[in-house]
């Protein structure tokens, strides 16, 4: 019998990755979604250098080793919280994209 794992949620994604561990410039977390079936993200926000930052961390899971990667040329930081919701979507379209090509 073949055993076919679930796909991992956003959350278990980012977990696994940064396992508990905050992001010093932007600790807290807002939200926690998937830009596809493999590739999750992180929207959380701090104050940096005493202004408050919008950070976008994308981290993606081998579907059959379950181990992560954490995308750090499409992870940004943003000055407004507005900004990085557009970036999410953007990143989204892009993925979706990519994936039709193939």
């Amino acid at each position: 019998m073949v055993y076919k794992r679930k796909p991992l949620t956003a959350s278990e994604i980012i977990r696994r990755k940064y396992k508990g561990n905050k992001n010093f410039m932007t600790p807290n977390k807002l939200k926690v979604g998937k830009v596809n079936k493999n590739v999750a993200y992180e929207l959380s926000t701090g104050l940096g250098m005493g202004n408050r930052l919008y950070g976008v961390s994308v981290v993606s899971a081998n579907p059959k080793t379950l181990k992560t990667t954490a995308l750090y040329k499409k992870s940004k930081a943003f000055g407004s919280k507005k900004e990085a919701e557009a970036y999410i979507r953007r990143l989204k379209n892009m993925m979706k994209r990519k994936r039709r090509r193939r």
